[in-house]
């Protein structure tokens, strides 16, 4: 009898300390790949954060081709700050707005003479 006790008194004593530690992660991402060529990637990588979101996931990280920015057209850099702002959030909107004006203030002081 004692042979069986003591194993299985120690082995629900350690289950019970290992179940009542859970472990925090703060910081849960998800990871999304695209090509930002047409606007249906932007919706895309709306329903993935927006699903993420509703998951308790906190952030992203995107694999665009950010390595080639100098190749990019314009209308790339439209729906990146379009996925920069569906990724801010309903709160930090008006922020990522703020930065866009200051980029184009700074590349208008760049580009004068």
């Amino acid at each position: 009898m004692k042979r069986i006790f003591w194993p299985l008194l120690v082995s629900v004593s350690l289950f019970g300390v290992s179940a009542g530690q859970s472990k925090s992660y703060p910081n849960r991402w998800v990871r999304i790949s695209g090509n930002l060529r047409e606007d249906s990637e932007v919706d895309r990588i709306r329903k993935i954060v927006e699903t993420a979101a509703q998951h308790g996931l906190t952030g992203v990280a995107l694999s665009a081709g950010l390595d080639q920015l100098d190749l990019k057209t314009p209308d790339y850099f439209g729906r990146l700050q379009r996925v920069r702002e569906i990724c801010a959030g309903p709160e930090r909107r008006s922020e990522c707005g703020a930065t866009r004006r200051e980029h184009s203030t700074r590349k208008a002081a760049i580009s004068r003479p």
